[in-house]
């Protein structure tokens, strides 16, 4: 990260690593919750949190009232864990700990897992008590609201990592917690590594509403392993998550507020961040970070007075070796979000791939607004790859000691900053490109034409559009004279009073709302601007030339022109000026000119009469598939949008779809004629049947321009594949679909199919999906049949469906099975009458029973 003087600092990250095991366990089922009572004063079921746990089974709820529980509790069971306002969990002095097989500290020579101290430890998986470790497959369900969680400072040195809450193979919720006080013996962020929640595994968690502070390192971490074991998914939500500060002292971590990194997905929602930071020349800590991940959406968060506010940061396996050559950062949108008081505001580095930058607010800036560089700056000699396809649009740079956008010197990507507001209606200042700009400055590959020319979203004159400027000029004009200003095929001539500055703004299209008086534009757009209106002599002359390649780009001749018209914010409209005029007489090169001599001043555009039909275009959206063989199904969810275009406005546009019937060989009209478009629609919406559909459409503008009706065929897939059961030997009873009792030798295969007929409408892609009991859902991979045997006696309630890889998914199905492993026993009953011979010999008579 550029740091202060434009020096530079590399962002913290949070190791982790693993080695990949996978086991499968079927357990029985919990057929009645339980609820247990904790209270530390009873009377209640139990006083201590972990009595309660021990005592649980899965599917239990446990509630603990208000008191102080000074207890480090292990949760390796899926549970409800409940605390009501006032229940607070206090780490005693000695913290119970484990290894997970997921983190790994590579700073050991040979590496070690790290060993964690916990307040509560959630762990699936399997336990090996000889090395302390938790690993494997198998997850389990928790959820824990509502608890005040104190570390107490009770981390017990450098040897170790100490965690509110660490979380593995779990699928839940945390929520409603506040975590503090999570430093080790230091109380401060110096020694071991600390962390308000940190995740790791097989695990699907939500962690919303939470309150995080005092942590040393992490206060949400979310990591895989970087390798080949399965890696979290987490929505972290409306939490409040509180760093360290600048410290006078040096040797601190640089604490992370939240961290997505080595495999780990998921979204960081609407939350806040504040104060992380860190007195060192060497690292820089940050408030939200993706590293060496595929796929994190940040969106709608506020980050104030970091070193870093976000960063979407690859770290080089050619600098740092394995295990960070195992991903490179790929597909981080950074949306919404407001930046305020950071160092560095947003970080894109390395090979860090398809990041989208759009809609956020950056202000009070200390350096940077938004920085895209390689490592390779401090190591020239190692090769690191530059950020590639990094998009930044619609985001509002409203300042910046350095530069809004620094593009580093070995980025050869162009990055595309088009469409953003750079503090200034003149645009980002850059040295060659735009010495003019009055905005944030541009540094290196990038194109940041055309911009906004206000703060998104844009309202003013009472109409919102984000069209860019594509050409910004600027002429002071002296006292008591008539004066011309003139730039981009347009000129102003006016008299003022007093100095004044005319200033002309064009833009690529049309700034303001739609033209509906049946006139169109011919592709010039303006606004002009007197900084002192009250000194001009009105009326102005306003002049605006064409040439013959305009008049041909817009499809009109000499004759449609109709004059010069201005943004009418009151009505909503552009409207032709009072006294406006066309004179073809070329000038200068020109074919012609329009003029006005106005009095007021909105954007302006010349109008023609308008003589060419709108264009329509049909954007299929996702899910679609694409067949080997290459033929493309959509589902009945994928949205369909129509895009229609037109230099004076589209007024109406239709669709109409058709289905061919295979069975009765004819087409079929499933909409209501033609519908009118609203908005993006889908099969779906109006049948459940598959295969061949016709989609026609056309657009109408105000003009009365009526498009040729335009028509495209989509291969629709509604239909689930279906699962086929076939259940081995033993069973009992023979000869029937689904026998009610098997052994552990029995073997259970589920086949999937996905055929419609005619063949092309079918996707023929599918995974089955399976659970047994309270399990956790688990898949094969792509037309993998599935088996399946289990390995305790007892009832088992087999649950699967199959999906497609268009996401149709069939309905959930069961069956149960008893599973017997044990021989019948077999005995002998005598009856009367009955007599015993001497030596024991016995003589039966024929009324006896043997059973």
């Amino acid at each position: 990260i550029k740091m202060r003087e434009k020096g530079y600092l590399r962002v913290a990250v949070i190791l982790v690593m693993a080695i990949a095991v996978t086991t499968i366990v079927f357990s029985a089922k919990n057929t009645t919750a339980a609820e247990f009572i904790v209270d530390d004063d009873g009377p209640a079921h139990y006083t201590s949190i972990q009595e309660a746990i021990d005592a649980a089974s899965d599917g239990d709820t446990i509630i603990v009232k208000p008191g102080v529980y000074t207890e480090s509790i292990t949760i390796n069971k899926s549970i409800n864990l409940i605390g009501d306002l006032g229940a607070i969990i206090r780490c005693p002095a000695t913290p119970e700990d484990a290894h997970i097989a997921e983190s790994v500290n590579y700073r050991e020579d040979p590496p070690e897992p790290y060993y964690y101290e916990y307040v509560i430890g959630v762990f699936g998986g399997t336990y090996s008590s000889g090395n302390d470790t938790w690993w494997g497959a198998g997850t389990i369900n928790v959820n824990i609201s509502g608890f005040e969680i104190d570390g107490n400072n009770n981390g017990t040195g450098t040897s170790h990592r100490f965690a509110g809450i660490i979380w593995r193979n779990a699928i839940g919720s945390v929520e409603e917690c506040h975590i503090h006080d999570m430093y080790g013996p230091s109380g401060d962020g110096s020694g071991e590594e600390t962390f308000g929640i940190i995740v790791y595994g097989d695990s699907d968690i939500t962690i919303r509403n939470c309150t995080i502070e005092d942590f040393s390192r992490g206060g949400i971490g979310v990591n895989g392993d970087a390798g080949t074991l399965p890696d979290p998914v987490a929505y972290v939500e409306g939490n409040r998550v509180y760093g360290n500060g600048l410290e006078d002292a040096t040797g601190w971590w640089a604490e992370n507020g939240i961290q997505f990194g080595y495999g780990a997905t998921g979204s960081i929602v609407n939350n806040e961040v504040y104060d992380c930071m860190v007195n060192s020349t060497s690292w820089a800590a940050t408030g939200i970070m993706a590293v060496d991940t595929d796929g994190v959406w940040i969106d709608d968060n506020y980050v104030e007075g970091c070193d870093v506010g976000i960063s979407a940061v690859d770290f080089p396996g050619s600098l740092y070796g394995s295990p960070w050559d195992y991903y490179h950062l790929s597909n981080v949108s950074i949306t919404n979000n407001t930046l305020y008081g950071n160092a560095w505001q947003i970080d894109i580095c390395n090979d860090a791939r398809d990041i989208t930058v759009m809609y956020n607010t950056i202000s009070n800036t200390g350096g940077d607004c938004i920085d895209v560089y390689s490592y390779k700056i401090w190591y020239p000699s190692y090769d690191i790859p530059a950020p590639t396809n990094v998009e930044i649009h619609y985001n509002n740079l409203m300042d910046a000691t350095y530069d809004g956008l620094w593009v580093g010197p070995y980025v050869t990507d162009v990055v595309d900053a088009t469409y953003n507001y750079w503090g200034h209606t003149s645009g980002p200042y850059n040295e060659t490109r735009n010495p003019d700009g009055q905005g944030v400055s541009v540094v290196g590959n990038a194109t940041f034409t055309p911009w906004l020319d206000s703060p998104y979203p844009d309202n003013d004159y009472g109409y919102s559009s984000e069209t860019g400027v594509i050409g910004y000029y600027e002429e002071d004009v002296p006292a008591g004279t008539m004066t011309t200003v003139e730039a981009f095929d347009c000129s102003i001539s006016l008299n003022s009073s007093v100095y004044n500055t005319v200033t002309i703004i064009e833009y690529e299209g049309n700034p303001e709302g739609e033209i509906t008086s049946g006139l169109m534009g011919i592709g010039k757009w303006y606004d002009i601007q007197i900084d002192n209106e009250s000194a001009v002599q009105w009326p102005i002359n306003i002049t605006i030339y064409y040439t013959q390649a305009d008049l041909d780009s817009a499809g009109v001749t000499e004759n449609d022109l109709q004059g010069i018209s201005y943004w009418d914010g009151v009505i909503g409209d552009w409207v032709l000026f009072n006294d406006t005029g066309v004179n073809t007489n070329n000038v200068d090169g020109y074919e012609g000119f329009l003029w006005a001599n106005v009095w007021h001043l909105t954007p302006i555009a010349p109008l023609s009469e308008d003589n060419t039909p709108p264009e329509t275009t049909k954007i299929v959206g996702e899910p679609k598939y694409t067949r080997p063989d290459g033929t493309t199904l959509i589902s009945g969810d994928t949205p369909i949008t129509l895009i229609a275009t037109d230099n004076g406005g589209v007024n109406h546009t239709y669709y109409m779809i058709k289905w061919y019937n295979h069975t009765a060989g004819e087409w079929e009209v499933i909409t209501d004629g033609w519908v009118e478009y609203t908005g993006p629609f889908t099969i779906g919406q109006y049948h459940s049947k598959s295969c061949l559909h016709n989609i026609s459409y056309y657009s109408v503008d105000y003009a009365g321009n009526v498009e040729t009706v335009k028509w495209q065929w989509e291969y629709v897939d509604q239909t689930p594949p279906e699962v086929t059961v076939i259940v081995g030997d033993p069973k009992y009873p023979e000869n029937v679909a689904f026998p009610t009792y098997v052994t552990t030798s029995t073997a259970i295969r589920l086949y999937g199919d996905d055929y419609l007929n005619p063949s092309p409408c079918n996707t023929g892609s599918w995974r089955i999906y399976w659970k047994i009991n309270n399990g956790s859902w688990q898949n094969g991979s792509v037309g993998e049949t599935i088996n399946i045997s289990f390995n305790e006696t007892c009832e088992h309630t087999l649950y699967y469906y199959a999906e497609d890889d268009l996401g149709n998914k069939g309905e959930v199905q069961n069956i149960t099975f008893y599973v017997d492993d044990s021989p019948p026993e077999t005995g002998i009953e005598f009856g009367e009458p009955i007599y015993e011979k001497p030596y024991s010999e016995l003589v039966l008579y024929e009324n006896f029973t043997t059973g």
